[in-house]
């Protein structure tokens, strides 16, 4: 400090980071600080001509600068702080020198670069050297990385049927290659059991085409309708017997990333595992064998999954399969023969806000065609809070699915703590949807039923935390208390 600096410290004691009620009381000693020290303040203050003078030297000042927009970019440098290849980086930026490159779009292109997820600080200026006008980039990895851990935990509970819950982890290995090669590691325990393991790695520096690996292991807890898995009735939610699949899954994938948001995959897919009646083996089991090929497409500019607020996620998938069966429907015991099977996936959730409303639209389908079989061996699920909302969570499973809700949140205040915030939401849902097994059911006459809830929760560190009501037709309702989100 010189002579001309002054450091005031009001005697506002001990303050604790979340004491905002003593504000108003430091507020005010810092005000009786401050005039207390006028006499100081007097002796460096300028006079009206001398700050004229300040002002006026600021202007032709200003009369010099170059803006960037109108600045002809003759080279750009990369500074380049992070185990990513230069030619990756360039790529992802995407900005061409030898024009005038308008501040939108070096902002787009940063944002390109933060949307991977793998950079603390990206930094532009402008620098003359020898004649020639640079665009310097500095890219800084994140310090804390390469290698990422999350927890997640699930609970969702009706207060009626056994809970359901998941602690999970997921590791994210990106010290692999310069190409942004990376290994992802799952693993959740609980109600469902699941252990995977994807290698995602480019083929070239671009990352437009790129190879994906994956091995699978998921053990799932499902309820099968004692009358058989034909019966997929609301009815159904009340007699049912336990049924554990267990599942291995071998994939290998060709794909090419079209957008940073959109991408498709042609690929392989290798699948063995089981069925049994989890409490009564006296019923039977039987176990499957799967290999098909499968095509992906994914746009995905959502910006959460579990609360979203704006974007779009698209996800559709062909398979086409050859089943193989050995042993016998675990609730008829009739025998299960190979068959010839094509599938259809699609999810679609799409969300715009408002002020402070929001609308989600979800559509969730798969459609199942063979010729023989109708027990399923990869069910889809549906029951439980904003799954058709009423009936406990999975408690209906088929081949076939087609469901579809609409939901509104109202952010009805902020929690602002300074370091995260968390909102308070209130909300509603209207819902539409159904399983069914048969496979010469026509689509229109599925068992398909209507839904809706209310709710209220707050967007937490650890998730969302939301307790809700939700009722069907045939006046089936629960009552649901959910704390985070699921992997699957």
């Amino acid at each position: 400090m010189t002579s001309r600096d002054l450091l005031l410290r009001p005697p506002v004691g001990k303050m604790e980071t979340m004491e905002f009620d003593k504000m108003p009381a430091a507020f005010a000693m810092g005000y009786q600080e401050a005039m207390d020290n006028q006499a100081f303040f007097k002796n460096i203050a300028l006079s009206s001509a001398q700050y004229q003078v300040y002002v006026d030297e600021k202007e032709e000042r200003r009369k010099t600068l170059r803006y960037g927009d109108n600045v002809q970019v003759d080279e750009i440098v990369l500074q380049n702080n992070t185990h990513y290849s230069d030619l990756l980086l360039l790529n992802r930026l995407n900005l061409e020198p030898a024009q005038k490159l308008s501040t939108e779009e070096i902002e787009a292109s940063i944002e390109d670069l933060y949307a991977l997820d793998r950079f603390e600080l990206v930094r532009y200026q402008y620098e003359q050297r020898d004649d020639q006008q640079q665009l310097v980039v500095d890219v800084r990895e994140k310090s804390w990385g390469p290698n990422y851990v999350n927890f997640r935990f699930f609970l969702e509970d009706d207060f009626d049927t056994e809970s359901q819950y998941a602690l999970g982890v997921s590791t994210n290995f990106t010290d692999i290659n310069s190409h942004g090669a990376e290994l992802a590691l799952n693993m959740d325990m609980g109600t469902d059991k699941l252990i995977e393991a994807e290698l995602y790695s480019p083929l070239l520096s671009g990352q437009k085409t790129f190879t994906t690996a994956l091995l699978h292991f998921s053990n799932e807890r499902r309820n099968a309708p004692l009358a058989g898995f034909d019966d997929t009735s609301l009815a159904a939610t009340e007699n049912y017997l336990p049924v554990t699949y267990s599942e291995w899954v071998a994939e290998l994938a060709l794909g090419y990333q079209i957008e940073l948001w959109r991408e498709m995959k042609l690929g392989a897919r290798y699948s063995k595992g089981n069925g049994e009646a989890s409490s009564l083996p006296v019923f039977g089991d039987f176990s499957f064998q799967r290999r098909g090929v499968f095509f992906d497409y994914r746009h995905d500019t959502l910006d959460d999954f579990s609360l979203p607020q704006q974007g779009i996620y698209f996800d559709l998938e062909y398979l086409i399969s050859k089943d193989s069966f050995d042993g016998s429907n675990p609730l008829s015991g009739d025998a299960l023969s190979s068959d010839t099977v094509s599938e259809l996936s699609g999810r679609l959730i799409a969300a715009h806000t408002f002020s402070r409303h929001t609308l989600v639209a979800n559509l969730d389908m798969g459609v199942v065609k063979s010729k023989h079989s109708s027990t399923p061996i990869d069910p889809k699920s549906i029951g439980g809070f904003l799954n058709l909302s009423g009936i406990p969570r999975n408690s209906l499973i088929g081949q076939n699915k087609l469901y579809g809700n609409l939901v509104y949140r109202y952010r009805w205040f902020d929690n602002d703590f300074g370091m995260f915030t968390s909102p308070v939401y209130l909300g509603a849902s209207i819902e539409y949807g159904g399983v069914w097994s048969d496979p010469d059911l026509r689509l229109q006459d599925a068992p398909l039923y209507g839904a809706g809830s209310i709710f209220a929760g707050v967007n937490s560190p650890i998730g969302p935390i939301m307790f809700g009501y939700g009722r069907t037709e045939q006046n089936y309702d629960s009552i649901y208390f959910i704390i985070g989100t699921t992997f699957k």
